[in-house]
């Protein structure tokens, strides 16, 4: 990526705890605002080509011990990508699911994906 590329809206950085910040309500995911927040983001990256995201911000819940809340924004971020074209990736780390205790969270989580992939 060239330094042109980055100035020019082809690569931009976005701190994971300040965007909860912008649409959390009660330590629940706000559907209305993360449209809103997240949507007009990528409205406006999409213009300049193909969105490509890599996400934090549902690690960032599930490691604050919010599972519930990181599981609907899982579900907000799928419901986005019907509504406008864009590829996610997100990563968990393997130790928040350690003990065998948090399977079935697991589970509900890597039924929200088309793959999954453990390293």
């Amino acid at each position: 990526m060239t330094p042109e590329q980055v100035t020019h809206d082809k690569l931009m950085f976005f701190d994971a705890g300040e965007q909860l910040l912008k649409f959390m309500v009660s330590d629940w995911p706000s559907a209305l605002r993360f449209r809103q927040v997240v949507g007009s983001m990528i409205g406006q990256v999409r213009q300049n080509g193909p969105v490509r995201i890599f996400g934090e911000m549902v690690t960032v819940l599930w490691a604050e011990g919010y599972t519930r809340a990181a599981l609907r924004l899982e579900e907000l971020w799928n419901k986005l990508a019907t509504e406008q074209p864009f590829s996610l990736l997100c990563a968990y780390p393997l130790s928040k699911f350690s003990g065998g205790k948090d399977n079935d969270s697991f589970l509900a989580i890597s039924r929200l994906y088309a793959h999954v992939h453990i390293q």
